[in-house]
């Protein structure tokens, strides 16, 4: 669509983000994330124009400072991931938000784990 820079949108393709988890409190992929993240490699590579925003998000849980920067180490693990696949560093930014932009409320434990995610958006 034209709206996505003329690229697919990555939920109607064979990738789910909500699988790209990490061993709770680190930065480091489960292996279930990093089988979903080679879905996202052959989607990238069949779209060789195809580029994306990796964005860390965290629950509030914490210090907000350590959230900023364990979001930050999420997206950056995501892409790191993704490079070492063969994917043009170029193609990807990835940013951490901390728990700046929630999606759920904080006061309960599913909100929480609503909340520490990490979204992918197609840029161009």
């Amino acid at each position: 669509p034209v709206a996505n820079f003329g690229c697919p949108r990555l939920e109607e393709m064979n990738f789910n983000a909500k699988q790209v988890t990490f061993v709770t409190g680190s930065s480091k992929l489960t292996k279930q994330a990093t089988k979903e993240l080679d879905e996202l490699v052959e989607i990238m590579n069949k779209y060789p124009k195809l580029g994306i925003n990796v964005d860390g998000h965290t629950d509030n849980t914490g210090k907000a400072d350590k959230n900023l920067a364990l979001s930050q180490a999420r997206a950056d693990e995501v892409k790191n991931y993704l490079v070492g696949k063969g994917i043009d560093a170029a193609r990807l930014t990835a940013t951490g938000y901390g728990s700046d932009k929630n999606i759920a409320d904080n006061t309960s434990a599913s909100g929480r784990a609503q909340n520490r995610r990490v979204e992918f958006s197609v840029r161009n």
